[in-house]
């Protein structure tokens, strides 16, 4: 029997001090890729206020130009009607 024990105690040591250094190299990586995500999450942050401020000026745009259209039909409305082409 301790034969047995004598073989199997070491590989069993083995596995047990593989399985804690994977440990640790998965808990460092997990670390630094949670890290990575909130670096990440804040670009996304800045990025999103840039479209929301770009959004913003596109659509003040559209205003003034749906308002230049409508001086523009009123103005021409005033005006007399072009001649007839020859």
């Amino acid at each position: 029997m301790s034969e047995v024990t004598d073989v199997i105690l070491p590989v069993l040591q083995k596995i047990q001090a593989d399985l804690a250094n994977f440990r640790r190299e998965t808990k460092a990586e997990l670390v630094e890729v949670k890290e990575m995500l909130l670096e990440q999450g804040d670009k996304v942050d800045v990025l999103n206020s840039y479209v929301t401020v770009s959004l913003g000026h596109v659509s003040r745009h559209e205003i003034d130009i749906d308002e230049i259209r409508k001086r523009l039909t009123a103005v021409e409305a005033k005006l007399p009607p072009p001649p007839e082409a020859v």
